[in-house]
Formats: C-alpha cells, structure tokens, sequence
C-alpha cells in the first residue's frame, strides 16, 4: 500500500486494542468518508470485516481498492466475495485483472477456472491455455491443469498419490507449520495443497466453501491459519471432515518473532529490493512508524497488539476441540513438542490419522534457520521455543502476564 496515504487514527487503534470492534467499524467508517483515498485505513477495515464475517460490508470497500489500487490480491478477494454472493461476472472479471498482474498464481487460476465453468460450463479453455505458458517457470502448474481440464480428476489425483488421506493442518506460525505440512506430504506420498482453503490474512481467514469441498474429494495435506469463528467452526462441523490437528504455540514466543520476521522483511526489501518483502506491502498491519521505534518499543507494540489475537485464536480452537467431540476427532499439538522431540510429534501424527508408520519414507528435509539459503533447506528463523524469557524485558514479560491468565497458560501446558 502506499505510505503516503491518511495514516490509521490513533483513536481507532485505540479502540482495537480495546477489543471494541463495534466501535472501531463505526470509527473506521467515519474515517474513510472524510478521507475517502486512505487505502492502508481501508484494507484495514476489509479485514476486520472479515474477521467479523460481515461480508456484504466487504463489498463497496473492496470495489473501491479495485478501482483505485490495482493489486492482484484485491482482484482475488473482490472475487471471492462476490461469487459469494451470486455476482459472477465481476467474479469473473477480476479475477481476470488478477492473472493479468500474477499469471502463474495457482489460487488465482483454481477460482478462474471455477468461475468461468460457474458462468458458461466448457469456458474455462482460454484460461488453461493462457496457464500453459508458464508450466516451465512453474512445475506445479502441471498437476493443477491436469486436475482442472479432466473429468476424471478424482482418479488421476488416486493414480498420482499413494496415500489420499484428508490431513488439514490448522496452526499459527508459518515456517514450522510449511515445514511439517511439506514433511507430511513427501514423506506419506500425498498432494501438499498449494491453494488456500481459507481465505483472509492469517489468523483472521475464513474457509471458503468450493475449496474445502474439493479438498475433502481430493485428499492431501492442507495448511491454514484460519481462525475458529463460527461460520468456520460450522462448516467444518458439517463438512463431512472427519479429523482435524491444531498446532499452538506460546503466544509470547510469536510476538517476539513477529517483531524479528517484521525486521527481516525490511532487511530483505533493502537488500534485495523485492517488492513482496517491503514493508508496505504489509497492507497496514504495522503502524507507519514501526521501523523508526527502538526494538523494545516494537516488541512492545507487537504484545499490545499480536497477543490478544493470538490469545483468541487458541482458546477458540480449544473450545472447538472441547464441543467437537462425538463429530469431529481432533488432535491438539504444540511447536515445542515438535521442536523438543521431531520424529515423536510426527508419530503423533501417524498414529492420530491410523497411518502405518512403514508409509513415512525417505529422508528428512533440511530444517535450518533462514539465514542458511541452502538449496532444498526449509527455513525456520531461530525455532526457539524460550527466546522470549531471555529477550523481553521483565516490564514486557508482566505485561504478557496481564494479557494471558493462568488458566490458558495451564491449558497449553505454559509456565510463567
């Protein structure tokens, strides 16, 4: 997003952090009538109505970003959103804008395909066409045009794979949850899911319909970081999904490492001058003062704001867990039992699913921190599970206290 648009009202910020949604929507609102061009305040608010599940909200807001900030990932979620609601032809025409801009993008062309058959079945031809371009840059293409332009699809996927399990993989933390879904995939011979099966940004995504439907017919192993409102937790409950693993992690451990990966992206953007790495792609998660803060003040900032979600977002998966019961079986794991014992966390896994343990073949991937760049290694930053005890400052660490009770900490088996 451009920085140089209307920065977000400290007044709104405030009320977010108060957990005043209500009000922030209605502040959100009042914003952007007087300041009709701040894009960061508006991608904001398409957010938080997301999270909220108020989609028809979504809608003029993000018609507005489509015509005034040409990005690829508005274009998809305009898409989305409007297919939801029967408008398919401008599902059809913005996802169109979205491969203009991102061809090769498999997300993109899985709902253009879809969309295209929605409104004249058969129509979808120019679109696979137009995808074959690029199956040189993008080996993975090959599998999605052989799914998409054969009626046989649920066969070739069987003929491909040996093992057709539904594995779907709900976590917070990105680079151990890509690690161990990857592990899952290669060593059991089954499809990793490129495409999301949630739509959002993470840990505010919600399931869109289509994609899940084809997951459970297909197979394979799906990571998402959606979170469990209750249009989720209802269409996974009457989904037919038969087994479900939540990965956790302590919250204080993923702010301090938002704080590192958020320093990462900037270094990363100077460096190599890669748009997806600048700060303001980051479509206004991070204040507009973030990098000019003293790193105490950031990780400051990331408690305040990245620990009640986190907060949320577990304690509403442990609920699910609790009431699923007698519908859906679920597993509950933590990143520090993978990190503490690797091969047992899988086992885990294995045994959960009733997957003979002489189906996991071949040699484990290379796990190393992200500053190794060795071909084929599969990054984590650091992986530590206490850097925060030793980082945070005690001031931070009793304000993680205030933020997190007792009984969540038990919960999860966290100590103070």
């Amino acid at each position: 997003m451009d920085v140089s648009t209307p920065p977000i009202p400290t007044t709104i910020i405030d009320a977010l952090n108060r957990g005043d949604i209500a009000n922030s929507l209605e502040l959100f609102e009042q914003f952007l009538s007087a300041q009709p061009g701040a894009h960061q305040a508006r991608m904001a608010l398409v957010n938080l109505y997301l999270q909220t599940q108020k989609f028809d909200r979504t809608l003029p807001h993000l018609r507005l970003l489509a015509r005034d900030h040409p990005d690829p990932q508005v274009f998809f979620t305009l898409a989305i959103v409007s297919e939801s609601f029967g408008f398919i032809e401008e599902a059809r025409v913005q996802l169109e804008r979205a491969l203009k801009l991102d061809p090769a993008n498999i997300s993109f062309l899985d709902a253009a395909v879809r969309i295209a058959n929605k409104a004249t079945p058969g129509s979808a031809t120019s679109i696979i066409e137009s995808a074959c371009k690029h199956i040189k840059e993008r080996p993975e293409l090959f599998q999605f045009l052989a799914s998409s332009t054969s009626s046989l699809e649920q066969h070739i996927h069987q003929s491909i794979y040996r093992n057709n399990e539904r594995i779907l993989f709900i976590g917070i933390g990105h680079s151990a949850g890509s690690y161990i879904t990857a592990e899952l995939a290669r060593r059991l011979g089954m499809h990793m899911w490129l495409e999301p099966i949630a739509l959002g940004q993470a840990h505010h995504a919600y399931l869109n319909e289509a994609s899940l439907e084809k997951f459970l017919k297909l197979g394979g192993v799906n990571h998402s970081h959606m979170f469990p409102g209750e249009m989720n937790r209802e269409m996974l409950l009457i989904s037919g999904l038969k087994k479900l693993v939540i990965n956790v992690r302590d919250p204080r451990q993923i702010a301090l490492s938002n704080t590192h990966w958020m320093l990462e992206l900037k270094k990363r953007h100077s460096e190599q001058g890669i748009s997806r790495y600048e700060p303001a792609s980051l479509k206004g998660y991070l204040p507009e003062n973030f990098y000019s803060l003293s790193f105490e003040a950031q990780v400051d900032w990331m408690i305040e704001i990245e620990i009640p979600i986190l907060v949320n977002w577990m304690q509403g998966w442990y609920d699910f867990c609790q009431a699923a019961r007698g519908r859906i079986e679920t597993r509950m794991l933590r990143f520090e039992d993978f990190k503490t014992d690797e091969p047992g966390y899988f086992i885990d896994i294995l045994n959960f699913y009733g997957i003979r343990h002489s189906e996991w073949q071949g040699a484990p991937l290379i796990c190393t921190p992200k500053a190794d760049g060795r071909p084929g290694a599969h990054a984590f930053r650091k992986g530590k599970i206490d850097e925060w005890s030793h980082e945070m400052t005690t001031r931070q660490q009793e304000r993680c206290n205030q933020l997190i009770s007792d009984e969540f900490l038990s919960q999860f088996g966290y100590t103070r």
